[in-house]
């Protein structure tokens, strides 16, 4: 198994497409309950810089072998 995350899909990624300054965006990944995850968190990085932003995810259930993590992040110019 692993871990399930398409930025196609508003199911992990809402809304679809790119994101004005100041627009929030929900993300998922489903993590393979075998895994045993305590929790997740996403890195974004800014091309070119040494710049990132780090935000946690949220357990939000379970979906047959996978446990969802959700969040919402509100990205601003520079991140």
């Amino acid at each position: 198994m692993r871990i399930l995350f398409d930025s196609k899909l508003t199911k992990y990624k809402d809304p679809f497409g790119v994101l004005a300054e100041g627009e929030s965006c929900g993300l998922r990944l489903d993590i393979p309950k075998d895994v045993g995850a305590l929790r997740a968190e996403v890195i974004l990085d800014e091309a070119g810089t040494t710049r990132s932003l780090t935000f946690s995810m949220t357990h939000s259930g379970d979906s047959g072998d996978y446990q969802q993590f959700t969040g919402r992040i509100r990205l601003r110019r520079g991140l």
